[in-house]
């Protein structure tokens, strides 16, 4: 690995691994879903003061990725900016290390718990079960790896937890 690349040789080698790994999942019958494809191109610029900030890379067209597909064309995907989340593996990120996009799904799971339990006529002892059963399975999967403030993760679903109190009494 070289210990120092420029921006366009980094993008120049990851566009060959794409390239690489989609003629890999043709050759096995499988095939890049674009639609489902995204990247963040990550580099950074530094003042005259030695501060650093992150490159705006995604407003370059020649920072621009392809994939390779099974008909023989490239197809596009999308390159993000380094403050966009988005889901991998059923968690939200984004490569800034804010919460924003996982605590925005996280709090919209459990507005949809919520709203579908409101609209069914259970007992208290089943709502306490499905939510110890099924809501905190959905909700807390990507409590793990969050990298929210702890303020604003015992804060985020308070709104929830109030709306919860007259189904469960």
């Amino acid at each position: 690995m070289v210990e120092e690349e420029t921006t366009l040789e980094t993008f120049v080698n990851m566009q060959a691994s794409v390239k690489n790994w989609g003629e890999l999942l043709i050759a096995t019958g499988g095939a890049y879903k674009p639609p489902k494809c995204f990247y963040h191109l990550i580099s950074f610029e530094w003042d005259r003061k030695g501060q650093w900030s992150y490159a705006s890379n995604h407003d370059k067209e020649e920072y621009q990725l392809v994939v390779p597909m099974p008909d023989g064309s490239e197809a596009e995907i999308v390159h993000l900016p380094v403050t966009e989340s988005r889901e991998t593996l059923g968690v939200w990120s984004a490569p800034v290390g804010t919460a924003e996009g996982a605590m925005t799904r996280i709090k919209t799971k459990a507005q949809e718990w919520i709203d579908r339990a409101k609209e069914g006529k259970l007992r208290r002892r089943d709502v306490w079960f499905m939510l110890d059963c099924q809501f905190w399975l959905r909700v807390g999967y990507g409590l793990c790896c969050n990298m929210a403030p702890y303020s604003e993760l015992e804060n985020g679903l308070r709104k929830q937890y109030c709306e919860l109190i007259p189904i469960a009494e």
